[in-house]
């Protein structure tokens, strides 16, 4: 049997051909400038251009010609570019959906993504080059989702003359197994490819997720199918992200503005989609869909908490931080080992699975067994307070979700929750150079009952 592995998947052919000459566009707007330039740039290229004013218009011609790739502005009268890619999603779902979108309509490209599932949104005014990169990416993806349906069919195909050929029940099961592993084995490199072509850093990410969360799973005593389920779901977790901009992928994640962070989020469900209907991927594509999910309930995007929350996916979630902490992708600062599962370690329990904590430390070994020694200022008196669960929620008007969200939009701010220890505060801390931080972020903590010690140089709440 031709199984799916590390090494196997390493493999994965990553190549594109560009063509042009076989490429059909739609280009959708209400304004003939937009598509002049659509058009004269895409006919240089040597693509075949089709053009409609409006999504009325747009849809009649979907109707009478197959199109590689629709590109449609957001902001059309009658019909918006949002509410034209998800009819066509619903009629044509083999064709790329693009939306051109402008600043001021950033909350309506998000519902373009939730309802036309679109591959990507470019910002007016776009980049000639970059626009055409998309499109490139668009259409290689699209090749790589005809080449995974032919390979089912092929296997059907090979399966079916295979029942009139064996000679026993067990023959039968032996050569089908096989065929389907090949196209299962085959539909991952395909995905994997994808991935390496939007980013070789993310494909990279991937694998180590991937080989530490499997040896965590073998740790455990899964069996060999499970295991490798949760291999292939390390390798996919980040598929989603293929559909997010540039900007969002290349910005540290402490740095993202809310609307941007909004995006981010919908990655797990946008993955998990990719692989619905993909014969033996139900298990895969819900770890996927829940990585971000926390052990107390505060995750996304479905909030599951507990063991509600599948195995696999608890895993991925405490090496996924563990990976992102030492290549410093929430602030651009890396992490040493020791500090990095001393974060993990003070969540176990709260953000992450015990157990998948406890499995994370036995795979990597060397973690400290308590956290190192901190100097600190005496504290004062009023803020002592007794032992209190470690992430839980700050105040009955205040979660701890809502406190890590606002905290993320200012970079020069960052969370300390020390609860769990002998008279511990939740504190935030404030990069020296910013005084007390940001006038925004002062306003805010004061409004919710945090207040300022000048001898810690933080903020901690008092009661």
């Amino acid at each position: 049997m031709n199984e799916t592995t590390p090494s196997n998947l390493d493999t994965a052919d990553s190549s594109a051909v560009w063509d042009p000459s076989t490429v059909k566009i739609l280009c959708v707007d209400d304004e003939p400038n937009v598509l002049s330039a659509l058009r004269r740039m895409f006919t240089l290229e040597g693509c075949a251009i089709t053009i409609a004013d409006g999504g009325g218009a747009a849809l009649q011609a979907m109707a009478s010609e197959t199109f590689d790739v629709i590109i449609s502005d957001m902001q059309m009268p009658e019909m918006n570019g949002a509410q034209l890619l998800e009819q066509v999603r619903l009629q044509w779902p083999h064709t790329m959906r693009i939306l051109l979108t402008g600043t001021a309509d950033l909350a309506n490209a998000v519902a373009g993504i939730n309802q036309g599932e679109i591959y990507r949104y470019v910002s007016k005014p776009w980049n000639d080059d970059e626009l055409l990169g998309i499109v490139k990416g668009a259409v290689a993806f699209a090749n790589l989702a005809k080449e995974r349906q032919r390979l089912i069919e092929l296997t059907q195909a090979q399966n079916a003359a295979l029942e009139d050929m064996v000679e026993t029940l067990e023959e039968k099961v032996q050569v089908r197994t096989a065929s389907l592993r090949q196209a299962y084995t085959a539909s991952i490199k395909a995905f994997s490819g994808l991935l390496g072509l939007r980013s070789a850093k993310l494909l990279d990410h991937s694998k180590r997720v991937a080989s530490t969360a499997m040896k965590m799973a073998q740790l455990a005593g899964h069996d060999h199918a499970m295991a490798q389920d949760i291999f292939i779901a390390g390798l996919l977790h980040d598929l989603g992200k293929i559909g997010l901009s540039d900007r969002v992928l290349s910005t540290y994640i402490d740095n993202l503005p809310q609307s941007d962070f909004v995006l981010l989020e919908s990655h797990p469900a946008m993955g998990a989609t990719c692989l619905k209907g993909l014969e033996g991927m139900d298990a895969v594509s819900q770890m996927i869909r829940s990585h971000h999910e926390n052990f107390d309930g505060s995750g996304y995007p479905d909030r599951l908490s507990g063991t509600a929350i599948p195995v696999g996916a608890r895993y991925l979630a405490v090496v996924e931080v563990y990976e992102e902490l030492m290549s410093g992708d929430y602030d651009g600062k890396t992490c040493s080992h020791s500090v990095a599962m001393r974060n993990i370690i003070n969540n176990r329990g709260t953000v992450f699975c015990p157990q998948a904590v406890d499995l994370l430390v036995q795979v990597l070994g060397g973690a400290p067994a308590v956290p190192e020694p901190r100097t600190k200022a005496p504290l004062p008196s009023a803020a002592k307070k007794p032992d209190a669960p470690l992430g839980k929620d700050v105040s009955a008007n205040l979660s701890y979700r809502h406190l890590v969200e606002t905290i993320r939009k200012f970079s020069h701010a960052r969370i300390e929750d020390l609860r769990s220890q002998p008279e511990g505060l939740l504190w935030i801390h404030v990069q020296q150079a910013h005084g007390q931080g940001n006038p925004d972020l002062v306003m805010w903590l004061k409004g919710h009952g945090f207040m300022w010690t000048a001898a810690q140089g933080a903020w901690y709440f008092p009661s």
